[in-house]
């Protein structure tokens, strides 16, 4: 049911074989993607120490690849081992195999952080047709996304759009990655060397081959450091990457800053846009999703 697997166990799951096997048939799903997942525990007669820890480590490999477990357990001795231990409170145990798979369904969707891989927040609903805004509870990147079908669903591709890097912590200043394609960054505020830090940051994310245009149209100030933070960036880059710089729209005097530079620098913002060449307007930046189990 909507992607989530469920185990049926018939038998002890106690130390040696039982929770080898199952350790190691949880650890194949993983590579095959599946990373939701039910162990149903209702023909379960018997469990220990090994098979309560087996089932702890499986529930953390699941959340490592933003997946989860739930547990199934009817009333009986089983049932009142899992409570004695406390591990219905470190994984959520239902009566029934449907219940937990009900929950797995029912739970919203999440998406991931372009940046650096962090939980947004708001959730979405599954199957709705827009995504809001969203701000990564990590390091406050903010960013948005659009749904690639027509219903949002655990297994539907998500595009990013924008995302928003903010070095001085004020919504006023911030450097913006416009997905594309092509890609463009956008540097809003200063360019000095402490916000180039943030740059640095935008560029590395950017799926390889990079193609970027850096747009300095609503930059305020550049100082020296920012200058030539810039140009070490660009000479940094990797070898299939392209960078142009976008000068359209600088006020005469940071002109001025950046004139007698080199190739990357168009004073017009389509011919830096131009440089990149011919740009694969099918290919898409897709952020990682799934839910909080």
């Amino acid at each position: 049911m909507d992607g989530v697997v469920v185990v049926r166990i018939r038998g002890r799951l106690t130390a040696g074989e039982p929770s080898e096997s199952l350790s190691d048939f949880i650890s194949r799903l993983i590579s095959a993607g599946h990373t939701r997942v039910v162990v149903d525990l209702t023909d379960v007669p018997q469990i220990d120490s090994t098979g309560l820890s087996t089932l702890v480590k499986i529930s953390i490999s699941l959340a490592r690849v933003h997946g989860g477990l739930l547990l199934s357990a009817g009333p009986g001795k089983l049932r009142d081992a899992l409570t004695v231990t406390r591990l219905v409170e470190a994984i959520p145990t239902f009566h029934s195999a449907v219940a937990a798979l009900e929950m797995f369904v029912a739970q919203p969707l999440y998406l991931y952080c372009p940046v650096c891989n962090g939980r947004g927040e708001p959730p979405t609903e599954k199957g709705a047709l827009s995504l809001p805004r969203q701000t990564c509870s990590r390091c406050d990147c903010q960013f948005s996304a659009v749904p690639m079908t027509s219903m949002i669903s655990a297994d539907a591709p998500i595009a990013l759009s924008t995302a928003r890097i903010f070095p001085y912590k004020t919504e006023a200043e911030y450097i913006e990655i416009e997905a594309g394609p092509p890609t463009i960054l956008n540097i809003v505020g200063r360019l000095d060397l402490f916000g180039s830090h943030a740059i640095k940051t935008a560029l590395h994310v950017i799926p390889a081959p990079r193609n970027v245009t850096i747009d300095l149209a609503r930059v305020t100030e550049i100082s020296g450091g920012g200058r030539g933070a810039l140009l070490a960036l660009i000479a940094e880059k990797e070898r299939n990457d392209k960078i142009s710089v976008s000068l359209e729209g600088l006020s005469p005097g940071m002109l001025g800053q950046l004139s007698n530079l080199s190739k990357f620098f168009y004073f017009a913002k389509e011919d830096a846009l131009a440089f990149l060449g011919r740009i694969d307007r099918e290919s898409r930046w897709l952020l990682r999703s799934g839910t909080i189990l």
